[in-house]
Order: C-alpha cells, then sequence, then structure tokens
C-alpha cells in the first residue's frame, strides 16, 4: 500500500491547493443598484423592440391599405368600362338609326364625361 497523500507545508491535504481570496461582500445598496440598472437595460431593450414593432406595423398596414385602396380603384374602373362599351355599342350608328337626334347626343355627351372621369382616375383605353 504505497498511497502517498500529498500534504502542503501548513499539513492541510490535497484539497486546499490555493489560499481563499475573501470575497469583496456587496452592499445591498450596490446590488438593488446593480439589479435596477440591469432590468432598466432589459426594459429599454423591450421597448426599442417594441417601438420598432410599432413602426414596422405601422409601414405594413399602410402598404396594405393602398394595395387594398388600388385593387378597388381597378374593379370600380373595371365597372365603368363596361358601362362605357355598352354605351359605345348604344351610340353605333346602325344602333341609332330611328333615335331622337337629341336623345344620341346627351348620350354621347354622358359617354364623353365618363370616358373623362375614367381618365382623370389615370384610366384611359
Amino acid at each position: 500500500m504505497d498511497e502517498e497523500v500529498r500534504q502542503d507545508p501548513e499539513g492541510q491535504g490535497e484539497e486546499s491547493a490555493a489560499p481563499e481570496q475573501p470575497q469583496a461582500e456587496i452592499s445591498p445598496e450596490k446590488a438593488a443598484l446593480e439589479e435596477a440598472l440591469r432590468e432598466k437595460d432589459q426594459f429599454k431593450r423591450l421597448a426599442q423592440r417594441a417601438q420598432a414593432d410599432m413602426v414596422n406595423y405601422r409601414q405594413r398596414v399602410q402598404t396594405e391599405l393602398e394595395e387594398t385602396r388600388e385593387r378597388t380603384a381597378h374593379r370600380v374602373a373595371l365597372r365603368f368600362v363596361e358601362v362605357a362599351d355598352l354605351m359605345e355599342r348604344a351610340l353605333a350608328p346602325e344602333a341609332a338609326q330611328g333615335v331622337d337626334s337629341q336623345w344620341v347626343e346627351g348620350v354621347k355627351a354622358i359617354y364623353h364625361n365618363l370616358l373623362n372621369v375614367l381618365a382623370s382616375e389615370g384610366f384611359e383605353r
């Protein structure tokens, strides 16, 4: 049984390889301050993230709103284009035979007004 127990010069054995450093005690006030600062930083990051999320949300809603308006405008314009096409057929010379000329002139005025409104909204033939 050749087991050797290694001892340091003070005879404390193997377990105390380095002398213990006394831990600096942190005052409760300093600990509370450090915790408060950590929480402040955490809340600041959370607020910044929430603010960025809100900006992104507003941009997304604005984009979706613009797309919805554009789709609605196109849909309405297409419906009016159908009406303009029907009016154009009704004003064809063969369709207008035997119809009061004042009535035809009134429908032409309405037709041209409709085309002007569509053009002012960006829809032209």
